[in-house]
């Protein structure tokens, strides 16, 4: 909850991907549920680490065009490059 509230978000409307493996349950925090703006899918947890699925071919060259690190910053919490602070979205 702490870590919700010093990132401005909203900790009643918080959404989260989980992926769980035999050694590890990674929670990844998403900025919003879901998105008016392309590429409108929302990924799911294999979208957030890197794993697009796309179920048609307009949302596949919407995700192209917006670009991956761009779409998957709209929807989690971006790190800038040094690592030491998050990147505000939209």
């Amino acid at each position: 909850m702490r870590m919700l509230t010093s990132l401005d978000v909203d900790p009643s409307g918080a959404a989260h991907n989980v992926i769980l493996s035999n050694r590890y349950l990674i929670v990844i925090p998403r900025r919003k549920a879901s998105t008016d703006q392309p590429p409108y899918q929302m990924p799911n947890a294999a979208g957030m680490a890197g794993l697009i699925w796309c179920p048609s071919e307009e949302i596949a060259q919407a995700w192209v065009q917006v670009g991956p690190v761009e779409a998957l910053a709209r929807f989690g919490f971006a790190k800038d490059m040094d690592g030491t602070q998050f990147v505000q979205g939209d």
